[in-house]
């Protein structure tokens, strides 16, 4: 791709290093917001009393559910209170008494925006960090589902909401409904996400879509049905349904907070035992990490799910670990340059300690078969494991820059590595490798077949 003098890479990717991009998207609709929508929400909608105490108490829900955050895996958090109180303001129609409430799209995207700004502050004010663009991200989704059910004249020339308000006995063609709109949603999260994050990064858009939507979609899917219960639950029992069913979802948090900890606390465990090849003198220093993050680009560009990334980077810092079972230490710890016997012998001991351990046994089955070449799969029909193909590309890499001589160092183990394409090394994943370090150096060369 030709770019304008300046501009390194895609100007995309220019654009989103330099301009907040979320930031901005959340400035502009607060502008639309304060212009467009506050003359309606005290014109109209404060004004109706079905809408106002509604309006108040998930405003106050929003807000309070954006605080209360849970941390899901490696550094992302996640407010799924907040997401649940939103998605049953969006599906709420009526009253206990009857009367069906009249507030429309851009009033629920006016009150949960307010709410969740205003509890991010309250975060940031706290010193705690805020992402922007998650948050963007959800004012959008909820913004997608509120315009589908409560504006689209998607029933019968009516929009959904008023349709169902005047239709009380329908009440499992509601919770279809709401499921098939909370899905459209998360969908509308995923993509904002996944394009944001492709362009931050400058990687591929599809695989960056795919890899966000499997992250959150049980969470997603679990906070779009409560907040359609949520909904449901309040046409009898009024807003006290909102505490009622809240109430248990904190307790859910907690555990999904006390098991992000013990997985935390397993990849710090994890990172301490990978650093015992470096401190005894096997291998280089910051090899391991270095492999394991290059290795979770590759994984990320082809599509792995996260836990399947989870996994790969496991592997990835402990793939030397059996470098301590051998006798001399290999030159800077390069097992490229051992011969296939020893790297093998290397995986399998590698395997061997991580079961002792008796955890994590798709890591010790990546150990092991990190060292087989793609020969087996293309000759033999072998069952090799992405992640293992990953890391023996990856990890040549690293060796082959450490161990070689010259001043492209890179490009020179970009060559040595092509001359064992389809034999040792997969195609595809090289092909992933040089494309992610052409985004970090775009004079590294492509594949030569």
């Amino acid at each position: 791709m030709t770019t304008a003098p300046g501009l390194p890479g895609s100007w995309t990717t220019w654009l989103f290093r330099r301009v907040d991009i979320p930031a901005a998207y959340l400035v502009l609709a607060a502008l639309a917001w304060l212009c467009t929508v506050v003359p309606t929400l005290f014109g109209t909608a404060l004004t109706a009393p079905e809408n106002r105490s509604t309006l108040v108490v998930s405003f106050v829900a929003v807000m309070l559910g954006e605080i209360v955050r849970v941390r899901l895996v490696g550094e992302r958090e996640a407010a799924p209170m907040s997401v649940a109180c939103a998605f049953a303001f969006v599906f709420y129609t009526q009253t206990p008494i009857g009367n069906p409430v009249t507030y429309n799209a851009r009033e629920v995207v006016a009150v949960c925006g307010l709410a969740m700004a205003f509890g991010g502050y309250l975060l940031h004010v706290r010193r705690h960090v805020v992402r922007k663009d998650e948050m963007a991200a959800r004012i959008i989704s909820i913004g997608v589902a509120s315009v589908v059910f409560r504006d689209l004249p998607l029933a019968g020339g009516m929009p959904l909401a008023e349709w169902f308000a005047r239709h009380p006995d329908q009440a499992w063609l509601c919770a279809a409904v709401t499921a098939t709109v909370s899905v459209v949603s998360l969908m509308a999260y995923a993509f904002t996400m996944g394009t944001h994050n492709a362009a931050i990064a400058d990687a591929p858009v599809l695989p960056s879509i795919i890899a966000e939507a499997r992250a959150l979609v049980g969470l997603n899917a679990a906070l779009g049905a409560t907040g359609a219960l949520i909904a449901a639950a309040a046409l009898p029992m009024g807003l006290w349904a909102l505490p009622l069913f809240v109430a248990p979802l904190l307790f859910t948090l907690f555990a999904v907070g006390q098991h992000a900890a013990v997985r935390a606390t397993q990849r710090e465990t994890i990172r301490a035992l990978a650093r015992v090849t470096e401190l005894a003198g096997y291998t280089s220093t910051g090899h391991a990490e270095r492999v394991a993050e290059l290795a979770i680009t590759v994984g990320r560009d082809l599509g792995m799910s996260e836990r399947d990334l989870q996994t790969l980077e496991y592997a990835a810092l402990l793939h030397d670990l059996g470098q301590v079972c051998i006798v001399e230490p290999l030159p800077q710890g390069a097992t490229v340059l051992a011969a296939p016997t020893d790297q093998q012998q290397i995986g399998a001991d590698s395997a061997d300690i991580l079961g002792r351990i008796g955890v994590f046994p798709e890591v010790a089955r990546t150990l092991r078969d990190q060292a087989t070449p793609y020969r087996q799969v293309r000759e033999f029909g072998q069952d090799l494991p992405l992640a293992s193909r990953i890391i023996k590309v990856v990890n040549a890499y690293d060796d082959f820059v450490q161990v070689l001589q010259g001043k492209d160092r890179q490009a020179a183990a970009i060559e040595r590595m092509h001359l064992g394409l389809g034999y040792e090394y997969d195609p595809h994943v090289v092909d992933a490798l040089v494309d992610a370090l052409r985004r970090r150096a775009p004079q590294v060369p492509a594949p030569q077949r």
